[in-house]
């Protein structure tokens, strides 16, 4: 019988759809596992311009904020499970090593998610060329071990911080600065790279003040952000409004929307005077309006202008490193059409505007920096479902792309998957020497160990989406020539019934009846097991099942019973256990709480089969597992688009701390059609999600439940 990879190499030489995706953080890699569960006959080329894949999630997502970045878990999973079909070429920029219009003409479709990772300037007298005036994307990109960043300069004469802009970037600089002078060692444990922490740690820091231009009301701040900078260790952080805005915020309070009265409130609560040796202060209605460097070229004070008061009041605050937040710019590629905002010029939600092509574009390059990693999440989703279904109306497909041979001809190094695999196999071991999560390498300066050129590995695994697995058909070799690479298949496994297209139908049409037959002869064992008690419930009461089965011959009637009464028990161990959820408050409260347990929540849609099976499946777990909190709610409350309610549902959600620690869309697709419990338990087991201790589990194993 043919083997699944081989098949599927053979029957893409005339059917399958090659797609480029543009970007490897989480918009790109979402949509591409999204893609890559709904169609089995598509390749996939991710590019990434940075040495290392994941974006924003490796160099922008805080180092304390671990449990966001576990979604790399994720795309780890995707990549392994696919590599006969999804390849990674890192350090390779769209643009200067290779062309837009190079990808147009190798592939079928392009996904463009590369972000937006250019910075505003700031546009003030003094800060162009004077020392210690840096983005926060620079800052955040340095403590995260981005390469190429240099530190700031001097950092143990540094007292007086000034960060200007009231965003999530902002709040993350205040709070590793500041962490970093705690001495409550979570930085320690954390992927802050112990070069970048030595110097944060060594720093004066005493004194951190955020301006914002406006007014408290209009802070972009998200709420667990807000509250981790007033619990950092041995520092006073206080927001300190006026009378005025103080009652102009009281005022709005019962007009606002939960989550913005929320962070009102929180506003509220933490406003006055910083007190004590080290303090963070918020600031409203000020703007910088002139750097002052001193006579060795750093910055030494920065002149500031409170805008409600038109120009008349005016101070010069000590500052020794100025951090700006004040936004991105879309970056537009080459080749890219752009509108006249100069963004992307796009055709609808993900079709980008370029006639007799299909090109898409998700994320911040598409609609601009705005939303978080979920908002991503669910962006993605939808382009893929365009994607897939864009390819189903496709006539034709490209011949396989020359992505090799290009990056060869131009003596481009690029780092694929396996060679990212060491360094990120190396960095966990060096992590764990001294107790933390990973040790980042920050120089890919090593092309000999990293950086693999494409002559060097055109008979490796990674070539031409097709690949042996380790320790079988160790005398099967993937070869450049493609009829020479069908020879080999067809020498190892026999040729088919006719030649051409109807060969290879044939050999595919043989493979799925194989397919078949398996699955419907598991189908019959899983039948079996059912009669005999086995498929539900713990392990106690199938041993139970088991044991009467063989103390007596029981007529089929018999059986009946004792399904019926166990499925009855089961109800109610059930019973209210999976709270039903009739508005946004209880679904935020429910989060808020999360600190206490973890929380499961389940999205559906009524009428909806696979959503009744995986509530019932919710019920069990609940019953079983004393720490998770099961609750749900419709899509169409929670205000999700028509295309998720559409197919995204069932989606299985988990938080803890307030934090999204697991969101898997669609899960019934990844369970399969005999999923039961057992398979769901496992498969949580498999995503890091702790069901006996309510949490996330920074290691996972393979093996069954304890039931």
């Amino acid at each position: 019988m043919l083997k699944r990879r081989h098949a599927v190499y053979i029957i893409s030489r005339c059917f399958a759809s090659r797609l480029a995706i543009v970007g490897s953080g989480p918009a790109g890699m979402f949509a591409c596992n999204g893609v890559l569960r709904r169609k089995q006959d598509v390749f996939v080329d991710v590019f990434e311009h940075s040495p290392v894949p994941f974006g924003l999630v490796r160099y922008g997502v805080a180092p304390d904020h671990q449990e966001v970045k576990n979604v790399i878990n994720t795309f780890d999973t995707m990549f392994e499970k696919n590599r006969d079909r999804l390849r990674l070429f890192c350090n390779v920029s769209i643009g200067r090593d290779i062309k837009f219009e190079e990808l147009l003409d190798n592939y079928d479709a392009i996904l463009l998610a590369y972000g937006s990772y250019k910075t505003r300037t700031l546009q003030i007298p003094g800060s162009k060329n004077t020392k210690n005036v840096i983005s926060g994307s620079e800052f955040v990109g340095w403590y995260n071990g981005m390469p190429n960043i240099s530190a700031p300069n001097n950092l143990e004469n540094v007292k007086n911080v000034i960060i200007v802009g009231n965003g999530n970037v902002a709040l993350d600089c205040a709070r590793i600065l500041s962490s970093s002078k705690s001495g409550d060692g979570k930085l320690r444990i954390s992927d802050i790279p112990n070069d970048r922490l030595d110097l944060l740690e060594k720093s004066g820091i005493e004194n951190i003040k955020i301006l914002g231009r406006r007014g408290p009301e209009n802070v972009s701040f998200t709420i667990k952000e807000l509250k981790e900078q007033f619990k950092v260790e041995k520092w006073s952080s206080k927001i300190e409004i006026s009378p005025e805005d103080q009652q102009k915020l009281q005022n709005l309070l019962p007009t606002l929307e939960r989550k913005k009265k929320r962070l009102t409130e929180v506003i509220l609560k933490n406003s006055g005077k910083s007190q004590g040796e080290r303090k963070c202060q918020f600031l409203f209605h000020w703007v910088p309006k002139e750097v002052i460097a001193n006579k060795d070229g750093f910055i030494e004070k920065i002149r500031v202008e409170n805008v409600e008061k038109n120009g008349q009041e005016i101070e010069e605050l000590p500052c020794d490193l100025l951090i700006y937040s004040i936004g991105y710019e879309t970056i537009v590629l080459d080749g890219v059409p752009k509108n006249e905002k100069k963004m992307i010029d796009m055709k609808d939600h993900c079709r980008v505007n370029l006639p007799n092509s299909s090109v898409y574009a998700t994320g911040w390059c598409a609609h601009g920096p705005k939303g978080v990693i979920v908002d991503t999440q669910q962006q993605s989703i939808f382009v893929a479902e365009e994607i897939v279904s864009d390819f189903e109306n496709a006539e034709n497909a490209n011949a396989p792309p020359k992505t090799l041979e290009i990056l060869k001809s131009r003596k481009i190094p690029f780092l694929s998957w396996d060679a990212w695999k060491k360094i990120d196999n190396e960095e966990r071991d060096l992590g764990k020497k001294t107790g933390k999560v990973r040790e980042k390498l920050t120089q890919f300066d090593r092309p000999e160990v990293y950086f693999k050129m494409e002559s060097k590995i055109l008979d490796g695994p990674n070539v031409g989406y097709c690949s042996s697995s380790e320790g079988e058909e160790e005398d099967f070799k993937v070869v450049k020539d493609e009829d020479e690479h069908q020879a080999n298949v067809m020498k190892k496994f026999g040729p088919s019934s006719n030649t051409g297209a109807k060969g290879v139908l044939s050999d595919f049409k043989a493979f799925r009846e194989q397919t078949k037959l398996a699955m419907e002869q598991k189908n019959q064992y899983f039948l079996e097991q059912a009669k005999r008690g086995m498929m539900m419930g713990s392990k106690e009461e199938r041993e139970k099942a088991q044991k009467e089965e063989d103390e007596f011959e029981l007529e089929e009637s018999e059986l009946d019973e004792i399904r019926r009464k166990r499925m009855l028990e089961m109800k109610k161990m059930a019973q209210n256990k999976i709270i039903e959820i009739v508005n946004k408050n209880q679904y935020s409260d429910a989060i808020d709480g999360s600190n206490k347990y973890l929380l499961a929540v389940l999205i559906y849609e009524p009428e909806n089969e696979e959503c009744a099976k995986l509530t019932y499946l919710c019920k069990v777990l609940a019953a079983d597992y004393g720490n998770v909190k099961f609750i749900r709610a419709t899509s169409r409350l929670l205000g999700m688009s028509d295309a998720f309610r559409a197919n995204g549902v069932p989606c299985l959600q988990f938080y803890k701390d307030g934090n999204l620690i697991g969101n898997f869309v669609r899960i019934s697709a990844m369970l399969g059609q005999d999923g039961d419990v057992a398979k769901l338990r496992k498969f949580l087991r498999k995503q890091h999600i702790d069901l006996i201790n309510g949490g996330y589990a920074s290691d996972s194993d393979d093996g069954d439940d304890e039931d």
